[in-house]
């Protein structure tokens, strides 16, 4: 919607040069009343969110809320106001492009990861060399490379993110630039690539995993893509609301946040601990053809403790009482329904143990050693029968064994 929208802003000021009758908003501050300050906006059609005690809002910021995502059309949470048709359109474009990158498996994927994963360095590039050569580079830099350690205390600075930095910030910093619809368009075709690569990226892990626990599927691969992009379409849709803006803060504190990190600090728990660095790095080694060097190994040695005191510090600080957004109070019914959705994903991680443990066989602790236990030692200690020659080797699970027998 973005570059749609610069390109039509292009077209506008070539045709139609009003430049003399417009007010730049990031040049000077606004030192007029409230009915002056919206006779000069409407000069330029901007419109201004009206804030409580004349606070200042940019104009970049109320036009990305109210003109972008047209916020007004929904009363809260509990009222969406109906789908936004534009963002519609525009995500049933993303989708489509999924599907084509993702129907093939590694054929098409691999094709469309040559410009997903490339355009974003060469776009990074333009806009680093066009932003230390303008004047007072050297203070921003500074300003990016100067830490503040005290903000290493707090949890959310970790976990925390926002739309606002993309949508805001930046076309903000951009709209101060010589030739500014370019660099705008340059910047948000990257965010385009960036968005589609990570999408793709996400679905194919599904997809990958579906179709290797039921083969079938694979055979199918094209109509079974098309049903997930489907699902995924359609599951995205109180997103892109009137109201979405309500509704991603919300899957964001709820659905993402201590659930992600719940998951992940068990995985890697599982992998660095309970498998094994050393077995890890040999499984490297055997893809790679390279073994990790040290400093890896004790990353990873080290980043179960880290994720976990991340993980605690999330939840001593995690609420039972309402989001809040700016004025809006989420309803009280909110909180139940976030927690029941973070639930769905922490509880998947203590279900699958139970039922591995009721999968063994023994004592408690016999059947806790055995679920622990990395499957190709599980399966050399065990005989499958009483011949000496159906005993599983270790060895023959080895891929490089594999293959030189094949």
């Amino acid at each position: 919607m973005y570059i749609f929208k610069e390109l039509r802003r292009v077209f506008d000021s070539h045709f139609a040069n009003n430049e003399s009758t417009c007010y730049h908003y990031t040049r000077a501050l606004i030192p007029y009343n409230q009915k002056e300050w919206e006779q000069i906006i409407g000069l330029c059609g901007v419109v201004i969110a009206r804030a409580p005690n004349n606070d200042e809002r940019q104009g970049i910021s109320s036009d990305f809320s109210y003109k972008v995502l047209e916020i007004q059309n929904s009363s809260g949470f509990d009222d969406l106001g109906g789908v936004k048709p534009s963002m519609a359109v525009c995500l049933a474009f993303v989708f489509v492009l999924v599907y084509f990158a993702l129907w093939k498996g590694p054929k098409s994927s691999g094709k469309m990861v040559w410009i997903t994963a490339t355009a974003p360095y060469v776009v990074l590039s333009i806009l680093l060399i066009r932003g230390v050569t303008l004047p007072g580079a050297s203070k921003g830099l500074y300003y990016y490379l100067t830490p503040d350690f005290s903000k290493l205390s707090d949890p959310k600075v970790v976990g925390d993110h926002d739309a606002s930095l993309i949508f805001i910030v930046y076309p903000q910093a951009l709209a101060t630039m010589e030739y500014s619809s370019v660099w705008s368009f340059i910047f948000f075709a990257m965010l385009i690539s960036l968005g589609i690569d990570s999408t793709f990226a996400g679905i194919e892990a599904l997809i990958t995993g579906v179709c290797d626990e039921w083969r079938f599927l694979q055979r199918k691969r094209e109509w079974f893509v098309g049903v997930v992009c489907t699902l995924y379409y359609f599951g995205s849709i109180p997103a892109i609301s009137y109201g979405g803006q309500y509704v991603i803060p919300f899957l964001d504190e709820y659905g993402v946040s201590l659930s992600v990190l719940f998951i992940v600090t068990c995985e890697m728990v599982a992998v660095c601990w309970f498998y094994g660095i050393d077995r890890f790095s040999n499984d490297i080694k055997t893809m790679l053809g390279f073994y990790p060097g040290i400093y890896w190994r004790i990353c990873w040695m080290m980043c179960p403790v880290f994720i976990s005191v991340i993980f605690v510090m999330t939840v001593w600080q995690a609420s039972l009482l309402p989001m809040h957004i700016l004025d809006y109070t989420f309803p009280k019914w909110s909180v139940g329904l976030g927690w029941f959705l973070r639930m769905l994903s922490i509880t998947s991680v203590p279900l699958f143990a139970i039922y591995m443990l009721s999968f063994a066989k023994g004592t408690l602790p016999e059947r806790l050693r055995w679920a622990t236990t990395p499957q190709t030692r599980r399966i050399s200690s065990i005989s499958l029968s009483a011949v000496p020659t159906q005993i599983i080797d270790s060895t023959m699970l080895h891929p490089i064994h594999t293959l030189t027998q094949a």
